[in-house]
């Protein structure tokens, strides 16, 4: 099947330029990293990971999942700074996470905590233009996977926002990653894969809410591969206990196939999500958090 052949390994010069690009947008994401005050975003994201570093509860912001602020937080946490938990914007119910966020930055070195409050953003948005280099080249090759990467990494949008501490560059990093790994899977078969399509759906779905898209794509994906399929040479080796369901069987197999790795996946998600959350007992989490 066509995709299912091993890319052969970038050559030196293909490798260098592609290290070239990156460092070239890492420079740009740091340089504006180090001009740009917080956004308004910022102000609730970055002390709001902060919070769930430190308290282990999910307390501020619950209208994004908590991934990226996680992230962030932890980021800071060398820093040490300063966390009244006695504010009034904290204590009253609900919370301000606006007023609390204000004041957790600007009494403490607010230029410091957002230059490594935003690092780990910088960071995905570099492992997107890694994943978007590699995939194009295994799909076009070389030349192929070069030109992606120089659109990526002198992008104004990703530019923009892949060095703030929000949601969106993570999450089309993680949903790059995601259905990439659903690809693998697809194509190759075998559990490993697809516990890293799962791990990759999960990180999807725990840094925004709109990723519940992804998942109702995915599913779909592997729905559609098991009905539609011809039969004929399918994904090489047989993916132990959960080959694709692209591998060539009777359909009824193909549906087994589908309905097993679906399970494998949303199981999987979840299982990353409930982590990222900080594994609380409340069933309904997610949901709450949605609404």
């Amino acid at each position: 099947m066509e995709g299912s052949r091993p890319t052969p390994r970038a050559r030196p010069w293909e490798a260098a330029l592609a290290f070239a690009l990156l460092s070239a947008f890492l420079v740009q994401a740091v340089a504006s990293m180090a001009v740009h005050t917080a956004t308004s975003d910022e102000t609730s994201h970055l002390p709001s990971g902060y919070t769930y570093v430190r308290t282990g509860t999910i307390r501020l912001n619950p209208q994004h999942p908590p991934l990226v602020k996680l992230l962030a937080g932890i980021a800071i946490l060398p820093l040490g700074p300063r966390l009244d938990l006695s504010h009034p914007s904290w204590t009253s119910e609900p919370p301000n996470e606006w007023a609390f966020g204000h004041a957790f930055l600007y009494s403490n070195d607010a230029d410091r905590l957002l230059a490594l409050g935003r690092l780990p953003v910088v960071l995905l948005s570099v492992l997107l233009g890694t994943f978007v280099w590699r995939w194009a080249r295994e799909l076009l090759g070389g030349i192929a996977g070069l030109a992606a990467l120089a659109l990526f990494a002198f992008c104004p949008a990703v530019i923009a926002h892949g060095h703030l501490v929000t949601m969106d560059v993570p999450l089309a990093a993680f949903t790059t990653m995601a259905v990439y790994a659903l690809r693998a899977w697809l194509l190759c078969g075998g559990g490993r894969r697809l516990l890293l399509a799962g791990a990759a759906l999960g990180l999807v779905l725990a840094t925004k809410f709109s990723g519940l898209v992804i998942l109702a794509v995915e599913v779909g994906i592997v729905g559609l591969a098991a009905l539609l399929s011809p039969r004929g040479p399918g994904p090489k080796g047989d993916g132990g206990r959960f080959p694709s369901p692209l591998a060539p069987a009777e359909p009824a197999a193909r549906l087994r196939a589908a309905v097993a790795g679906c399970a494998a996946l949303v199981g999987t998600a979840f299982a990353v999500v409930w982590a990222a959350y900080l594994f609380p007992m409340e069933a309904l989490f997610y949901w709450k958090g949605m609404l």
